[in-house]
C-alpha cells in the first residue's frame, strides 16, 4: 500500500480494456487501475525473482515482480475501453 493509507474502492478506477476484463465470478484477471493522479495498480500473476536473475536487485522487500501482457498496459494507458 502506498503511503500507509487506505484507499477506499471509490477512490480507484478500473481502467483495464473490456477484452481483458473478467466474466462472471472469475477470481484471477489481469487488470489496470489508477489510485489518484500518480499511482497505477497492476494485478497480475507473481513471477518469482529468480526467473530473471538480472533483476533481483530491483526488487525491494516490499515489492514483487508481476506479468501482464503488454496489450493490457498498452490499453490502458491509451484509454482504450475497447
Amino acid at each position: 500500500m502506498l503511503g500507509g493509507m487506505k484507499k477506499k474502492l471509490t477512490d480507484i478506477i478500473d481502467i483495464t480494456p473490456s477484452a481483458f476484463r473478467c466474466g462472471g465470478t472469475a477470481v484471477s484477471c489481469p487488470a489496470v487501475f489508477m489510485s489518484g493522479p500518480d499511482t497505477y495498480l497492476i494485478i497480475g500473476k507473481a513471477v518469482p525473482a529468480n526467473e530473471y536473475p538480472e533483476l533481483r536487485h530491483r526488487i525491494g522487500s516490499d515489492e514483487t515482480l508481476i506479468a501482464i501482457s503488454a496489450a493490457l498496459v498498452d490499453g490502458a494507458i491509451r484509454g482504450n475501453k475497447e
